[in-house]
């Protein structure tokens, strides 16, 4: 890298916030103006309705003056178990990694990338999330980790295994914020969201959030609208799950669906395993440790037990050893286990593909 170049790198402020939109729109090749306004309101909203502190999450590099890149700093609260005990850990979600094409391949990227570790280790993060080229970010700590269970399942098959359960199925509205918030709280494994969370989400063009409620029970499923083949969500009962998924296929003919959900143990997941075709258990692309010992404090407990049932002292383990054992547990080695290294339980942490960033 050029160390004589006048950049800096530094929070977004509503002054460069349109300048930003503009330069995100042309890295990535947007034929559409204002791509990720209309596209991604959760994370880029309009300019006359951005706060500061929204603003600030994108971290911009400038080049004498101008801005030639930027790195998003999306922060998330995850809620997840392990070994039985609640753990909430707080991300640094990464997105919108970008470089004007006149100033990639300069070590601008790299230096981008350094920084923003740096800064999410001072700002408190205990992780961070990304999804990408795992071969390029692997080099600065991201790597595989988490669970998703990804649910084939064929309409063929769901009409024989489903009574008919119709039920009025229709677009949810603010008024079914309360439901659809209640429901979402069944995930063991989630992202935090707000009423102003769902309240954007119900405003976003790329999504749809169907439900149904009544007097047996209630449900909802959200799906991508260009491609309704692929359900992100879907939580209820069995029996308003299974209506929902009939009507869903009919509604858009179609023969075959994926469905997501969560690595856990849970009413829904024993639905979808009874209806599906085939499962596949993918990671929940990549996850890099930012601070080792505030994550050491909020997992020891749990690591300790089962430590103690092997009669391994991790009493005096030092910042490396703590940083390797927390890597096995978020499964990073889960293809390069050795004999003779410690077993531990993986912590099978989710979020959403609507939380991502």
């Amino acid at each position: 890298m050029n160390n004589n170049l006048d950049k800096s790198f530094e929070k977004c402020t509503p002054k460069d916030y349109e300048e930003l939109l503009l330069v995100i729109n042309e890295a990535f090749m947007k034929e559409e103006d204002n791509w990720f306004v209309k596209h991604l309101p959760h994370i880029f909203p309009e300019v006359e309705h951005a706060t500061s502190k929204e603003i600030a999450n994108n971290r911009i590099l400038k080049i004498d003056n101008k801005i030639v890149g930027c790195i998003g700093i999306y922060p998330l609260e995850l809620e997840t178990a392990y070994q039985g005990s609640k753990v909430n850990l707080t991300v640094g979600g990464i997105g919108t990694v970008c470089i004007l094409k006149d100033y990639r391949n300069k070590g601008l990227m790299s230096f981008m990338l350094k920084e923003t570790i740096k800064m999410m280790y001072d700002e408190g993060y205990d992780i961070s999330w990304l999804i990408g080229d795992r071969l390029r970010y692997k080099n600065y700590g991201w790597d595989y980790s988490g669970r998703t269970c990804k649910f084939e399942i064929e309409y063929r098959q769901l009409v024989k295994l489903v009574d008919d359960t119709e039920k009025d199925i229709h677009l949810a509205t603010i008024q079914d914020i309360p439901m659809l918030s209640s429901l979402y709280d069944n995930y063991e494994n989630r992202v935090s969201r707000s009423t102003d969370n769902w309240e954007i989400n119900l405003e976003r063009s790329n999504i749809a959030i169907k439900c149904c409620n009544d007097d047996s029970g209630k449900g909802y499923m959200i799906y991508e609208r260009e491609n309704p083949k692929c359900i992100l969500e879907i939580q209820g009962d069995s029996e308003h799950i299974e209506s929902l998924l009939i009507k869903h296929m009919l509604d858009n003919e179609l023969q075959e669906i994926t469905v997501l959900h969560p690595y856990e143990n849970s009413e829904v997941l024993s639905c979808l395993n009874r209806l599906a075709s085939n499962l596949s258990i993918n990671h929940c692309d990549q996850m890099n440790i930012i601070n080792p010992e505030k994550l050491w404090d909020k997992l020891y407990p749990m690591i300790k037990e089962q430590c103690d049932k092997q009669n391994i002292d991790i009493a005096n383990y030092e910042e490396n050893d703590k940083r390797q054992l927390l890597e096995k547990i978020f499964a990073f080695d889960f293809f390069d286990r050795k004999d003779g290294d410690i077993r531990l339980e993986p912590i099978n942490w989710w979020m959403s593909c609507i939380d991502k960033v």
